[in-house]
């Protein structure tokens, strides 16, 4: 009987807690912690137990074989801990000497449960939640004696700072700021680090399935748990026990089946509701750490377990994505590109500093060094196509040492180029530095074989002669006709068209000998601006490419003091001074040292009392290989152009040959136009009668397309001379149409000329009213004047007024009687009129004896 009621009693319970479920529905009772934490700020440690003097950081001694990778699983770390790191990430263990301290700058109160505030169980998932979090932020330092190898082995790059200028002091600690650019990154860094408390749980699984995650504790203990097996009346259970003489009464219940976070006051009559145990405690790690990976630059997959949180392009930041409990045992997944890495910077693979070697003597390196004049260094070849500038690439190996020091490089036909050098005879050589493979493919290469092979001399003289060397880079052009350039130093004008040719030989051989070598060169031979016509000296040439004519130009001074200095950092020249209350006492010459009381008095070029001007211009037709004429206009720089040429003078700049309008008119002054030819009798003396020539003047007008010839237009001053006589400067003046009496009233004779008149019929000019007027030829007196004086450029010439006179009795007018005499014609001003002369014809008579 009593058997009969204990099996119908308990089927009875069963049956009530049957109804029991059925009347209550299906409830979640897990959840998970998941969270993001920036540790935006960082400080120093203060470490009070440090010693003064040094930094407040903490530091721990890793025990003898206390460190070891940590991967996913459970490690023995030593005889004494075994570690858990089931399904989670993989970190490095140590074993300290000594514990490490919490920080005390602030606590970390991120272990956060439903019942300690801020969302409330009835609704969990509601708020957000912020609290701080707090971390050490701590490095690895290994003893690595030779990390970097010998001091002259490291590799040094450039970093971001300033430079602060300091005075050494003793008692002065000196700090910078934060410098950045060095080996590695400073990056913000995400990762997942997920912690479960259960190494198992249900996924996947349906309603009322019987499940105890007492049986899954991954770790230790968790404090809310839950078992969902089925309680049924065996599972009530009672027991008595005695503390002294007080009885104490246990009962197994359904409550006995789970530890739950919940309110204070129950809620639910026959289910447990708004309680909860926790499945995992998640959290991202959000911190800036150093890295040679770019981390801003981390790709992700296309699965949701190949994605990362994004603190930079935002593509993915779903935390509820990221722990899903079917994805959080996925491993982190990591995807860089390598060739962002600092390692792979190119400022890392050339150092960009020199460690002093071991014998530095600083007395010693302070007087030596090695210098190149002679060295020519060069990049590699240019390619269509690539999106790197190859003329920026210069190899090591990429140069050559030459016997001379290089003036210049100029390009010759498709490979080709000519070197000219300053005190060396010029070469030629093939400019493509390339490989041919057994297959028959062409490598360019860069192994310093550019000029390996064999160098062509285009001159066959030794280089003591100095024949064809060249210290004026300005004055070498390439054109249609060919390379042309300058040998100032031996006064000679070069052609290179297949063979070197010396075009100053064309009837101006001598000239150029006497004018061409610099005179400043001669005074000052270490004057350092010898190819710098702007600021000092030098030979320009340009190519006008519309009338085919090269123009050569040279800056040059004669200087009038022996005492003048050129090391001014200015680049004005200065000879040395005393300055007193009256006047400047100038020094004699000395060695440049500054004395107590001296002054640099500076000299410029342009002051008289220094230098004169030695400067001129003169044109070269490569077409008929002849010399054209000297210019007036005396440019500080030229520049070409497809249209003519360009060139400055102080502040103006000026377009040549481009006028029709306006003719030897430069720079806005006016300059004379002038043409000298002799008239000669080889074997023959004779008298010259008259001076006869045919010439053309026009005037253009539309834009140069249409012209008036101008009808009595003609040259405005003339002079005749030989080697003995000369006729002073002859006015021309026209005969008058109706004036009779010009031909009794001319010739006019002034202290400073002879106005004479000339006639035109049928484009043809002629005057004769010209005499000797040499005032001592020196048959009975020792008079020795020249009759002209030139200037120190050799292209102008002006009549010697002390071997003049023009006064002389009539009786004394000698006719010009001689086998060679010359003719000079001059128009002041040609304003807008283009003379063309075309025909020069002169009667002669035989004057033997």
């Amino acid at each position: 009987m009593i058997a009969n009621s204990t099996y119908y009693l308990g089927k009875g319970i069963d049956e009530v807690l049957e109804a029991i479920r059925n009347l209550c529905t299906d409830r979640q009772y897990m959840l998970q912690y998941n969270s993001h934490g920036f540790y935006s700020n960082y400080s120093t440690v203060n470490n009070s137990s440090a010693p003064s003097g040094f930094a407040k950081s903490m530091t721990r001694s890793i025990v003898s074989s206390g460190a070891k990778y940590i991967g996913s699983g459970i490690h023995d770390f030593d005889a004494t801990y075994r570690i858990n790191n089931l399904n989670r990430n993989k970190y490095v263990a140590l074993k300290l000497n000594s514990t490490v301290s919490d920080p005390v700058s602030s606590s970390d109160i991120t272990k956060h449960r439903v019942k300690d505030g801020g969302v409330s169980h009835k609704e969990p998932l509601k708020n957000e939640v912020r609290t701080n979090t707090v971390a050490y932020y701590g490095a690895i330092k290994v003893d690595y004696q030779n990390q970097y190898g010998q001091l002259t082995s490291i590799m040094q790059i450039p970093t971001e700072s300033c430079v602060h200028v300091t005075t050494p002091s003793m008692t002065t600690r000196f700090k910078t700021s934060v410098i950045f650019g060095g080996d590695v990154y400073i990056n913000r860094y995400t990762e997942k680090n997920p912690y479960m408390f259960f190494n198992t749980w249900m996924f996947d699984m349906p309603n009322k399935t019987e499940y105890d995650y007492r049986n899954y504790v991954n770790g230790p203990a968790p404090r809310y748990w839950v078992n969902y097996e089925r309680f049924d009346a065996q599972d009530f259970s009672f027991s008595l026990s005695f503390n002294g003489l007080i009885p104490s009464f246990n009962f197994t219940t359904p409550s006995d089946f789970h530890r739950l976070d919940r309110a204070s006051s129950v809620t639910g009559i026959l289910a447990v509701k708004n309680s909860y145990a926790y499945l995992f405690y998640n959290g991202v790690r959000d911190f800036f750490t150093e890295s040679e990976l770019n981390m801003a630059y981390r790709d992700y997959g296309e699965n949701d377990t190949e994605k990362f949180y994004d603190v930079y392009g935002n593509s993915f930041n779903d935390l509820s994505t990221m722990f899903r409990s079917d994805m959080i045992t996925k491993p982190i997944y990591y995807k860089y590109d390598p060739s962002l890495s600092s390692s792979k910077l190119f400022n890392n693979f050339a150092s960009w500093g020199a460690v002093l070697p071991n014998d530095y003597d600083p007395s010693l390196y302070s007087s030596c060094f090695q210098y190149y004049p002679n060295r020519g260094v060069y990049s590699l070849q240019q390619q269509d196509g690539l999106k790197r500038d190859n003329w920026r690439n210069f190899l090591p190996l990429n140069y050559r040492d030459f016997g001379g020091k290089i003036n210049t490089i100029k390009s010759l036909n498709a490979t080709g180029a000519m070197i000219l050098f300053e005190d060396e005879e010029p070469v030629m050589f093939v400019g493509v530095d390339q490989l041919q493979t057994a297959g028959g493919v062409k490598v360019s290469i860069g192994d310093g074989g550019l000029f390996q092979g064999n160098m062509q001399s285009v001159v066959n003289a030794d280089d003591t002669i100095g024949y064809a060397n060249s210290i004026s880079s300005r004055a070498a052009v390439n054109t249609p006709h060919g390379l042309f350039f300058v040998s100032q130093q031996s006064g000679k004008v070069m052609q290179y068209a297949g063979g070197i040719q010396e075009i100053s030989r064309n009837g101006m051989k001598f000239w150029f000998n006497e004018n061409l070598p610099s005179k400043l060169l001669q005074a000052y031979p270490d004057f350092p601006l010898y190819d710098n016509p702007v600021a000092g000296i030098g030979v320009q040439a340009v190519y006008d490419p519309q009338y085919e004519l090269v123009y050569f130009t040279k800056r040059d001074y004669v200087p009038l003091r022996n005492d003048l200095h050129f090391d001014d950092p200015s680049g004005v020249p200065y000879y040395f001074c005393y300055v007193t209350e009256e006047d400047i006492e100038v020094l004699p010459p000395s060695s440049g040292s500054i004395n107590s009381g001296q002054v640099k008095c500076p000299c410029a070029f342009d002051n008289p009392a220094c230098f004169s001007p030695c400067d001129w211009t003169i044109s070269y037709d490569p077409k008929n290989k002849q010399w054209i004429s000297f210019h007036d206009w005396k440019p500080s720089l030229m520049m070409p152009s497809s249209q003519h040429f360009f060139t400055i003078k102080d502040n103006s700049f000026w377009r040549h040959n481009n006028r029709w309008d306006s003719y030897c008119n430069y720079y806005g002054t006016d300059y004379p136009w002038e043409v000298e030819y002799p008239v000669v009798t080889p074997n023959n003396v004779t008298t010259l009668r008259n001076i006869e020539y045919t010439m053309d003047a026009y005037k253009f007008f539309n834009d140069g397309k249409d012209f008036h010839h101008v009808l009595d237009e003609n040259f405005d001053r003339a002079i005749l001379y030989n080697s003995e006589q000369i006729s002073g400067m002859l006015r021309l003046r026209l005969t008058g149409k109706n004036a009779p009496l010009d031909l009794v009233n001319y010739p006019q004779v002034t202290a400073n000329g002879i106005d004479i008149l000339f006639s035109k019929e049928e484009n043809k000019y002629r005057f004769n009213q010209f005499w000797d007027i040499t005032k001592d030829r020196g048959e009975f007196t020792n008079a020795r004047e020249p009759m002209f004086i030139t200037n120190c450029a050799g292209d102008h010439k002006n009549i010697n007024p002390d071997n003049v006179d023009y006064f002389k009795s009539p009786l004394e007018r000698k006719k010009f009687r001689h086998y060679g005499n010359n003719i000079v014609l001059r128009k002041n001003v040609s304003g807008d009129k283009k003379m063309i002369l075309k025909l020069t014809n002169s009667k002669h008579l035989n004057s033997s004896r």
